[in-house]
This record gives structure tokens, C-alpha cells and sequence, in this order.
């Protein structure tokens, strides 16, 4: 909650006419930097799984604190967001089932568009010859639904999610072929 601080504005405050100091600047980006840098779950493993109740419990209080400090929307938001680096589940499919249970649970939008967002953002750059188009992109988004689909019986509301990802890839994909026939390749 602290270093959220550093970065939002509580939700109930208005912009400040004063502006940072340099000091409150330079917080600021390493506050930043750290939460986008944040990709170890809490009740990861040594093994790299994660335990599903500790899991839990800490998005629990993570909400509490942010909600009660006035940055309830951005908590959230980095919650989904540090979820996306869930590792797969023992079952074989991605996020593992305590990512999974805590996105059931939620229901939060917020968490859910973090949680796209920094899968999204996890791909990185990406590079492609000029005439591919959107093969890349229509593999991520049968991989997605593929995903979904294993899901939908017992985590719905993930499954969802997961075809949202592979709707969001398929488009790209679309946009990548028009960017390659509207170059004439």
C-alpha cells in the first residue's frame, strides 16, 4: 500500500497545484519501477508452486489496506497485474489453479483488466517478417481459447478471461494482415 502511495493519488483527492518535489519524483519511479518489476506471487513455493490459501489471504488484505487508503481501483489493478505471472497449474493449464480460485472469487474488473493487461505486457516485443501478418497472434489466441476451454467447466469466470485474451490476440492478428496487405506484400 505504501509504495502504491508513492505513485496514485488517493482516489478521493484532487490534483495538487503543487507540484513534486524532486525527491517526491525520484520516489515515485522506484515505487514505479518495483511494481512493474513484481513478478514472484506471495505463497510461491521453492518449488514454484503456489499455495493457494496464503495466496489468497494476501488479496484479501492487500484489498483491505488499499480500499481503506483510498486506492481500492489502482490496488486492484496491480493485483490482476502481478497475477498474470502465475506459474501453470499441476493439471498442465495456465494461471495455476490458486490464481484461478482467487479470480473465481473476486469478481473484481479492476483485477480483471490488470490481469490482461500484464499478460499483454509479459509478451514483451515482438519482431515478424513482412509478409507474416498475424501468425503469431492467432497462435497466442488459439492457445488462449484452448486454455479457456480446458477451464470453463470449473473456473468459469477464468475461462473468460482467457477468451478474452484469445479475442484480443485474434484482433491483433487481423490488424497484422491488413498492415501486410495494405503494404501490398
Amino acid at each position: 500500500m505504501e509504495v502504491l502511495s508513492f505513485v496514485f493519488r488517493p482516489e478521493n483527492e484532487e490534483k495538487s497545484d503543487t507540484p513534486p518535489t524532486d525527491a517526491e519524483k525520484a520516489r515515485a519511479e522506484r515505487a514505479y519501477d518495483l511494481l512493474q518489476t513484481w513478478k514472484l506471487l506471495p505463497g510461491t513455493q521453492a518449488d514454484g508452486t503456489i499455495q493457494g490459501a496464503e495466496l489468497a489471504r494476501w488479496v484479501e488484505e492487500a484489498q483491505r489496506l488499499s480500499k481503506a487508503a483510498h486506492h481500492g481501483g489502482i490496488g486492484d489493478d496491480k493485483i490482476g497485474t502481478m497475477l498474470s505471472h502465475a506459474p501453470k497449474g499441476a493439471d498442465g493449464f495456465w494461471p495455476c489453479e490458486a490464481v484461478r480460485d482467487v479470480l473465481e472469487k473476486d469478481g473484481s474488473e479492476e483485477i480483471d483488466d490488470g490481469f490482461c493487461t500484464g499478460v499483454y505486457n509479459n509478451r514483451g516485443v515482438t519482431s515478424r517478417g513482412l509478409r507474416d501478418g498475424g501468425v503469431k497472434e492467432r497462435e497466442l489466441a488459439q492457445h488462449y481459447q484452448e486454455q479457456s476451454d480446458a477451464l470453463s467447466g470449473k473456473w468459469p469466470r477464468t475461462a473468460g478471461l482467457l477468451r478474452r485474451l484469445a479475442s484480443g490476440y485474434e484482433g491483433d492478428a487481423l490488424r497484422e494482415d491488413q498492415e501486410v496487405r495494405r503494404r501490398n506484400l
